[in-house]
């Protein structure tokens, strides 16, 4: 890889190990345990590398220390110490080495490979969308797919993933090549992959990356873009008046009638309880990582599967947690990051860097929104955890590599320029 030494491929291998937990045959590699094998890997290379503490630079990154730090101490207290001790620990190492990784990656490439750390995750969504094309489950009146992740939001959110880095692609390659044409093509298998897969939460995230893509368009660009979309929404529902109904039943009702009495009907017992249960937890928490009033013993190991609940909204897990206090810490970081990232990418004068910025953004963006329907931001292991920490940094890196006197010096001038920018 261009400009990248050797040893940053455990990047890429390491996110990957991740995502690809869930989904069937490859499990055989990347499991519950080689998961965390990869990313003591990769922590060693960041680490020989001097850039372990790159996630605390700046007023984000002191929030997000005193985040970590806060979680750690809430194990004092915790309901289940061991359980609130492991995850904490898991989440002081992986969230450090997973943003380290993500800015040395987008700091140190040439604009070809910068978003290519998520190649390996079209490939994981091609396959487990495109190789068991029977597998699906009935939800009401519908049917939803689940490929071969066996479960649709899991599949859902591992195409939400692959979007950037797809339309990066079909962007950035030369008009009427080959290679662009099959890049459009891989974008439109995720868009049905993930219409089929029934995830709104994934959607919505997919929404907010291509929101941030479209800002990040010039201006004719984005007229142009804007004016596509509308015209193609307006002809399809003119010339296909029953698709709004059945877009409707699909994405609003999914599938189940009014009796049920909410959009969120999957959601709302989830919610209430564990709005209940953050209630509980007050100012402090009942411990990271912890259910509020579950005190099964914790069997200890590399995973927390079979203890606790499902919560389906982070920021209400959070409070439970770690509180008010953490949920205060959380609110904090999530600020002052958009801002930091914010204020660079309008300042950001080239084109085509702009534009991966804006995909970066948007996908973190996207996953802050669906962390609003999935509770993945307390668990250290999750695909989604892994993504984010991943993409924030690279969105860092990215940053700081536009800030350079010259958006792509050369190799051998990167690294003294790098460490006079910081």
């Amino acid at each position: 890889m261009k400009n990248l030494r050797a040893s940053d491929a455990i990047f890429p291998i390491a996110l990957l190990a991740f995502e690809a937990v869930g989904v069937r045959y490859w499990q055989v590699i990347f499991n519950d345990t080689t998961r965390w094998l990869f990313l003591a890997i990769l922590f060693l290379a960041i680490l020989l590398r001097g850039e372990f503490l790159a996630a605390f630079r700046g007023t984000s990154g002191a929030v997000l220390g005193a985040y970590l730090a806060w979680c750690l101490c809430t194990t004092m207290w915790s309901e289940v110490p061991q359980l609130s001790l492991m995850k904490s620990v898991a989440l002081a190492l992986s969230v450090p080495t997973l943003f380290a990784a993500g800015n040395a990656w987008t700091l140190e490439s040439s604009r070809a490979v910068s978003l290519s750390f998520l190649l390996p995750i079209v490939g994981l969504s091609l396959f487990a969308g495109l190789f068991d094309p029977g597998a699906s489950t009935e939800m009401g009146s519908i049917t939803i797919y689940q490929g071969l992740s066996g479960n649709p939001n899991y599949l859902g959110s591992i195409v939400a993933m692959s979007f950037p880095y797809a339309i990066w692609q079909a962007y950035r390659l030369e008009a009427g090549s080959a290679k662009r044409l099959l890049w459009w093509c891989i974008v439109l298998a995720l868009a049905v992959m993930l219409y089929r897969s029934g995830s709104r939460a994934s959607m919505l995230a997919v929404l907010a990356m291509l929101g941030a893509f479209i800002v990040a368009l010039s201006p004719a660009r984005r007229i142009m873009a804007v004016s596509l979309i509308g015209v193609f929404a307006l002809a399809t529902v003119v010339a296909l008046p029953a698709l709004h109904s059945s877009l409707y039943e699909r994405f609003i009702l999914k599938g189940n009638t009014s009796e049920y009495g909410s959009v969120f009907f999957t959601r709302q017992d989830v919610w209430s309880e564990s709005y209940a249960k953050a209630k509980e937890g007050g100012l402090i928490g009942g411990g990271y990582g912890v259910s509020i009033g579950d005190t099964t013993e914790f069997q200890g190991g590399l995973t927390a599967v079979g203890y606790g609940r499902e919560k389906g909204n982070t920021q209400l897990a959070i409070w439970e947690e770690t509180g008010i206090v953490g949920l205060v810490l959380y609110a904090l970081f999530v600020v002052t990051m958009w801002l930091d990232l914010g204020f660079g990418f309008f300042k950001i004068g080239d084109g085509q860097l702009k534009v991966e910025e804006g995909l970066l953004l948007g996908a973190t963006l996207g996953f802050t929104i669906h962390s609003v329907f999935e509770a993945w931001w307390g668990a250290p292991g999750s695909p989604e955890f892994a993504y984010f920490w991943a993409v924030c940094g690279a969105a860092r890196g990215l940053m700081r590599r536009a800030a350079l006197p010259g958006s792509y010096p050369a190799p051998s001038e990167l690294r003294p320029i790098a460490a006079k920018a910081v």
